[in-house]
């Protein structure tokens, strides 16, 4: 069963962005941002945090949508990370199975097929192509629909999520299947496509974290974990049913 975001999310933070045409050091004009640290910049935008109000960010960014996607990456990858959450180079879709709603998310790297595997797979919902936002509410997890798209983007934005039950590591096919891995792959591979944005380079306590999260996300009860031979046209959803295990 899907949940409303809003029901879901028990922390927010406060952004402000800027749009300015300028250069990197133009940007950090100090009186432009009174009360405000510089904690991450990149060459496309800088984040400023407020000192006395933690949950208070001001970002300027040179007005492309990749320092606009970029800050908002940056601050959903740290607000996930306080929860034992991550935000995931996955695709999200919703699909039915002997009368439930389940929830896959199809992580891999760069052209693996995460796009093509929810846009012909024939989902019922499709929460992002992209970028998954996966959060632990009372010892659950959750995958989130996201803001972030691939280019080409065919499916209307939701503001939902669901309980997440399977994890699918995609490979192109001629021939739909579902093959279970060994905890210790699964965890190899979701490595290499979580995020990691670290505000302080010489701060080793984010990727810590994010290992010991990433831990309790592979050996909870909750998800499976398989390899997804699937084809480039589709739908192949119901033939893909008959592989999961209960």
């Amino acid at each position: 069963m899907g949940h409303d975001v809003d029901k879901c999310v028990n922390q927010s933070i406060h952004l402000e962005m800027i749009y300015e045409i300028c250069s990197a050091d133009q940007l950090l004009d100090a009186h432009l941002y009174m009360g405000f640290d510089l904690i991450y910049q990149r060459t496309d935008f800088i984040l400023l945090k407020h000192h006395q109000k933690p949950n208070q960010f001001k970002c300027m960014f040179d007005g492309l949508q990749g320092g606009f996607d970029g800050a908002l990456q940056v601050l959903l990858q740290q607000n996930l990370a306080f929860r034992n959450g991550f935000l995931c180079h996955a695709s999200c879709g919703i699909f039915k199975h002997q009368n439930q709603t389940m929830c896959m998310m199809i992580t891999g790297e760069s052209e693996a097929g995460k796009s093509t595997s929810v846009r012909e797979g024939g989902f019922i919902e499709v929460l992002t192509d992209e970028m998954t936002i996966i959060d632990q509410i009372d010892g659950i997890y959750y995958a989130f629909a996201s803001p972030f798209w691939s280019e080409g983007r065919i499916f209307e934005m939701k503001n939902i999520a669901h309980r997440l039950d399977i994890i699918a590591f995609p490979i192109k096919s001629n021939q739909v299947k579902l093959s279970p891995v060994h905890q210790a792959y699964a965890y190899f591979q979701i490595m290499q496509t979580i995020t990691c944005y670290q505000l302080d380079l010489s701060d080793e306590s984010a990727k810590i974290q994010l290992f010991h999260a990433l831990e309790d996300l592979i050996s909870s009860d909750q998800i499976k974990c398989y390899e997804l031979h699937f084809p480039r046209f589709g739908p192949w959803i119901e033939e893909m049913c008959l592989g999961i295990h209960q």
